[in-house]
């Protein structure tokens, strides 16, 4: 087959969404493996199979990556909309937890940051205020306070105090 008759190679370079998706799970895969104190441009870039340039035009560090990475993975806890079985909403909000937990690289990339927010505060607030939050706070909390809006629990989020409707 001459040059001119084989078809162009198709291009590997990825761009837009397809590279940030990349970029995520490569970070994610370096922080289960590594640890936080052991991201860094360079290791990220090289799981991504893209250029550290790629990386310091959108972010500037690899826990910016990381932050933003865990945000887009991190699931959300959903009540029933008609708040009809707290029990039930309250067991699949722990369900959701354990398998978040149990997922190989999330799961152990989560921990990773927990383990490096023992010697870096300033690590477990920024997840509380930029992932956590925003996606509903800790486990159990939107399902308490969705129940307690309908009037069907007390001080919603409240851990010293059992919801009122749980069934035994």
């Amino acid at each position: 087959m001459t040059d001119q008759m084989r078809p162009a190679a198709r291009t590997t370079r990825r761009r837009g969404q397809e590279l940030v998706d990349a970029i995520h799970r490569a970070v994610i895969a370096e922080t289960a493996e590594s640890g936080v104190s052991g991201l860094t441009m360079e290791g990220v870039a090289r799981r991504a199979g893209t250029a550290k340039t790629s990386l310091y035009r959108r972010w500037a560090s690899p826990e910016d990556i990381l932050v933003e990475a865990v945000l887009r993975h991190y699931p959300q806890e959903s009540p029933t909309p008609e708040g009809g079985d707290l029990r039930e909403d309250l067991v699949r909000a722990l369900e959701l937890f354990r398998a978040l937990m149990g997922e190989a690289t999330l799961g152990r990339a989560l921990m990773a940051v927990f383990a490096e927010g023992l010697h870096r505060p300033e690590l477990l607030e920024r997840m509380t205020t930029e992932v956590y939050e925003p996606r509903g706070g800790r486990f159990t909390r939107t399902v308490l306070k969705h129940y307690a809006a309908r009037g069907r629990s007390t001080r919603a989020g409240s851990p010293t105090s059992p919801p009122t409707s749980v069934r035994p």
